[in-house]
């Protein structure tokens, strides 16, 4: 083992400021520019690396205790630090984002055209509830025909065509009644022109329909609501995608049975 107090030429307690001294002195004296002997240059190589150890103090530290104790184990070399506090400070990992899957890609990619669904689902069902609310046009047409509807051998429903090729279902098996009949009387809606009811001309035989309207009021209901949560969810790419397919299924629903 090197003895560096010796090559530089102080005492094992010498001062930081008598190391540096003892350091430069030694420098000027065996510099390559002051001294080309080849012994020279090795001595300077010595003198470099004893004050790179006790130029520090905490390689001088452990040197100390290797110096003091020859035979301890040394399980690994330090590893030699630059004296700019810069560099020994850590750079932290670039933590690279893993890709999102393809499915949440085809998602985020399509919301902008597919958010359209609940455009036109929250405004259909705003029409329909104001369609609700106004009040119905009451209008007469004449009767061209009366036929049956048959699913399995009976009767599903029975259709009333009017002068005007308007087609009004009615799913009353007394229907038959309105043959007799040359005039109907029609009830409907506003906005979307929905038969509510048809009747005779003495009003005697009333058939109620708009089933939309009445029995099956929660289908706009559900609609509105839906298209409404896909909106105000619309950055949350997942739950708004699937609310607007859900939305879809829903508008064709609610638009047959208007």
């Amino acid at each position: 083992m090197k003895d560096f107090y010796a090559i530089l030429g102080v005492s094992p307690s010498a001062t930081d400021s008598e190391i540096k001294k003892a350091f430069r002195r030694l420098a000027v004296r065996y510099h390559p520019d002051k001294n080309a002997s080849a012994e020279a240059n090795a001595l300077f190589q010595a003198i470099n690396e004893a004050y790179d150890t006790l130029g520090d103090v905490e390689k001088r530290a452990r040197y100390d205790t290797r110096r003091e104790n020859p035979f301890s184990e040394i399980l690994a070399e330090p590893v030699r630090q630059h004296r700019d506090p810069a560099y020994r400070r850590r750079r932290p990992y670039a933590q690279h984002k893993s890709e999102p899957p393809a499915s949440y890609v085809l998602m985020r990619d399509s919301l902008k055209y597919v958010i359209w669904i609940s455009r036109v689902s929250l405004l259909a069902s705003a029409l329909f509830f104001l369609d609700y609310f106004l009040p119905y046009f009451r209008i007469e047409e004449g009767i061209k025909d009366i036929y049956a509807v048959r699913f399995a051998r009976s009767v599903g429903h029975h259709v009333i065509v009017t002068d005007s090729g308007r087609k009004i279902r009615l799913y009353d098996f007394d229907a038959v009644s309105f043959r007799n009949e040359r005039t109907l009387r029609i009830s409907r809606t506003a906005i979307y022109h929905t038969v509510m009811s048809a009747s005779n001309t003495s009003g005697s035989y009333v058939i109620r329909m708009g089933y939309l309207y009445r029995s099956l009021i929660f289908l706009p209901i559900i609609l509105f609501v839906n298209s409404a949560l896909a909106l105000l969810f619309r950055k949350r790419v997942e739950l708004c995608f699937n609310l607007n397919v859900t939305g879809f299924i829903w508008l064709i629903i609610n638009f047959i049975f208007i």
